[in-house]
């Protein structure tokens, strides 16, 4: 990872304390997007806790990705992040921006909806069935059409 350049492209918070179930021993959730990350997740975590105060590191939690790790597919996380995920960072020119708004859009258009399931447990369901079928994306034009 690089020490000197600034090889962070955005920071999230996201999780539980997003979505108002913060108690006193919550912890927070950062999703980090970096470049020059290492490959293992393991060294992944090593590195950036070591970038932490100390008094920090077990109440942080953060998920590490390349930007084209994050944007390989959309996931679960990627969709309550479109949701809920408060942007701390952001140095891609607005281009994360753009793409969770076209994935909050999708989300809408598609009627796909996040429940709770139980006490801080949520599923993603569809409001009706699908007629055809259907994917959500990573959009590459963000002019509001569907290229």
């Amino acid at each position: 990872m690089q020490q000197h350049a600034d090889w962070r492209k955005a920071i999230f918070e996201c999780g539980q304390h997003i979505v108002a179930f913060d108690g006193p021993d919550s912890d927070r959730d950062l999703l980090l997007i970096a470049d020059n990350l290492p490959d293992s997740p393991w060294h992944r975590q090593q590195q950036i806790l070591a970038l932490l105060p100390q008094s920090w590191r077990h109440q942080v939690n953060v998920l590490a990705h390349t930007f084209s790790e994050w944007f390989a597919r959309v996931t679960p996380l990627a969709l309550d992040i479109a949701l809920d995920g408060i942007v701390l960072y952001d140095k891609t020119q607005d281009l994360l921006a753009a793409r969770l708004s076209a994935l909050r859009r999708q989300l809408s258009d598609s009627g796909l909806e996040r429940q709770a399931i139980g006490k801080h447990e949520w599923v993603w369901l569809w409001r009706d069935k699908p007629q055809r079928r259907w994917r959500l994306e990573w959009r590459h034009n963000y002019a509001g059409d569907d290229a």
